[in-house]
C-alpha cells in the first residue's frame, strides 16, 4: 500500500477513491494499517476472516449481543483495536467502551486506536480531529462527539457510556476483552464478582438500548463470563463465536451438545472450519501434546469446550450464593443475592442422608433445606448434620 509521499502525490480524485476502498473493506484496511504502526505486515487469514465476518454482523444490527471466544495468541485483540479505528475513522461520533482485566491491556488498546487515528497517512485521507480538553490513554475524544474509554473490568465506568441515544446506525460498543486473568480461572469468588459486575455495571453503560456488547476472551472455565452468559446468567441471547485451536470430530460434537443443555442461550455462530489445526504456524501437533497434559486448560483455553466443574451429575454452575432467605410464607420464600436483588423461590424441599448407626465411628445424618429459584438456581439454604 501507499507511502505518505506515495499518498501525497496523488490527486485528489485518486485519494477519494483509496478512501472508499479502505472505507468498505475491513481486511484491505487492516493490511494498510498493521504495518504502519507494527512495521511488519498482518497475518490475515481464517481465523481474521471469520472475526470479521462476524463484527461486520455486528455492526449492521444482526448481532447485539456477541461472545468471540479463540484460543490464546490468536490476534483477537488487534484485530478489534483496528476494527474500532475503523469506524472511529468512518464515523468519530461513535463512542466505545473498552474493559479488560488487565489496566495494560485496556490502555494498549485505547493508545493503540488512537496512534492508528494519529498516523500521518490516515490524518491525510481522512479530517479527524480530537479534543485538545481530554486526550489520554484511558481516556480521549473526538471534536466530533465520538470517544473512546478504555479501563480495567472492576475500574470506575461512571460518566461514560457506549453507542449514542436514537442512532439507527452503527455508534460504537461495549467491548470486554479478557474479563478476568488466567490465575484467577479456579477462583469461584472472582468469577462470580466478574459475572455480578456485567449485570450491574458493565451493561448499564449503553447509551442506546441497542448499542451492542461484545464480550472477546479464551474460555477459563465452566463458571467464567461466556459460561455465566452462556447459562442465562445475565437472561440475554447471546451469538457465539467459538475458535478452537484444533477441530476435532469428536470435541465439536460434545460442544454442539452443550449448545442444547448447559449454553441454551448461546447462539452458535458458522465459521466453516475444517478438522484440523485452525492455524498450524501458532498451534500444531507440539504444542498440542504439551497443553493436553493439563486436561482442563486443553479443554478450556485450547478447545473452547471447559470441562464441567463438579461432574456432569452435579454441576457448579447450576448453584448459587445468596446473602439471607426469609421463608416465612410458608411452603415457598425469597432470597437476596450478594448485590441486593431479591429472587423469590418456585419451590422448597429437604433432603436427607440418614445414618443407619448411631456410633460415634459411623456417619453422620444430614438435613439439608434446598430452595429453587424462579432465576433457575439452586439455593442450600439450611444444613443440619449431628450424630
Amino acid at each position: 500500500m501507499l507511502s505518505l509521499e506515495g499518498l501525497a502525490r496523488k490527486t485528489p480524485e485518486e485519494r477519494a477513491a483509496l478512501t472508499h476502498i479502505l472505507e468498505k473493506d475491513f481486511s484491505i484496511f487492516c493490511r494498510w494499517v498493521f504495518p504502519l504502526i507494527e512495521g511488519h505486515p498482518f497475518h490475515w487469514g481464517v481465523v481474521q476472516d471469520i472475526i470479521a465476518d462476524f463484527l461486520s454482523d455486528v455492526a449492521a444490527g444482526k448481532v447485539s449481543r456477541g461472545i468471540i471466544n479463540t484460543k490464546p495468541r490468536f490476534g483477537k485483540s488487534i484485530e478489534l483495536a483496528m476494527w474500532c479505528a475503523w469506524w472511529l475513522i468512518k464515523q468519530p461520533t461513535c463512542q466505545f467502551l473498552y474493559l479488560s482485566s488487565s489496566d495494560d491491556l485496556a490502555k494498549m488498546q485505547s493508545d493503540t486506536v488512537r496512534k492508528i487515528l494519529k498516523l500521518p497517512e490516515v490524518r491525510l485521507l481522512w479530517a479527524i480531529d480530537f479534543s485538545e480538553s481530554t486526550d489520554t490513554k484511558g481516556l480521549w475524544k473526538t471534536k466530533q462527539g465520538g470517544g473512546f474509554r478504555a479501563v480495567t473490568t472492576g475500574g470506575q465506568v461512571t460518566g461514560f457510556g457506549a453507542g449514542q441515544y436514537g442512532a439507527d446506525d452503527f455508534r460504537g460498543a461495549i467491548i470486554v476483552d479478557d474479563p478476568i486473568k488466567p490465575e484467577d480461572a479456579r477462583s469461584i469468588v472472582k468469577q462470580e464478582a466478574m459475572n455480578s459486575r456485567y449485570k450491574t455495571t458493565i451493561r448499564n453503560r449503553l447509551n442506546d438500548k441497542r448499542t451492542p456488547i461484545i464480550i472477546v476472551m479464551q474460555r477459563l472455565g465452566d463458571g467464567d463470563l461466556s459460561g455465566f452468559l452462556l447459562g442465562g446468567g445475565s437472561g440475554e441471547k447471546w451469538t457465539v463465536v467459538r475458535i478452537p485451536g484444533l477441530v476435532d470430530e469428536e470435541e465439536e460434537a460434545s460442544a454442539e451438545a452443550r449448545f442444547a443443555s448447559d449454553w441454551g442461550y448461546g447462539i452458535p455462530y458458522p465459521t466453516g472450519l475444517d478438522e484440523g489445526y485452525v492455524w498450524p504456524e501458532k498451534f500444531g501437533p507440539a504444542e498440542d501434546a504439551a497443553e493436553r497434559l493439563d486436561p482442563d486448560t486443553w479443554s478450556a483455553q485450547t478447545m473452547q469446550n471447559p470441562r464441567v466443574r463438579g461432574g456432569a451429575l452435579f454441576r457448579v454452575s447450576w448453584f448459587r450464593r445468596f446473602e439471607r432467605f426469609d421463608v416465612s410464607s410458608g411452603v415457598s420464600g425469597r432470597v437476596w443475592d450478594p448485590d441486593g436483588n431479591m429472587v423469590w423461590l418456585r419451590y422448597m424441599a429437604v433432603t436427607a442422608d440418614t445414618a443407619m448407626k448411631t456410633a460415634n465411628r459411623n456417619d453422620f445424618s444430614v438435613f439439608m433445606l434446598w430452595g429453587i429459584g424462579m432465576d433457575g438456581y439452586l439455593y442450600l439454604l439450611d444444613v443440619l448434620r449431628g450424630k
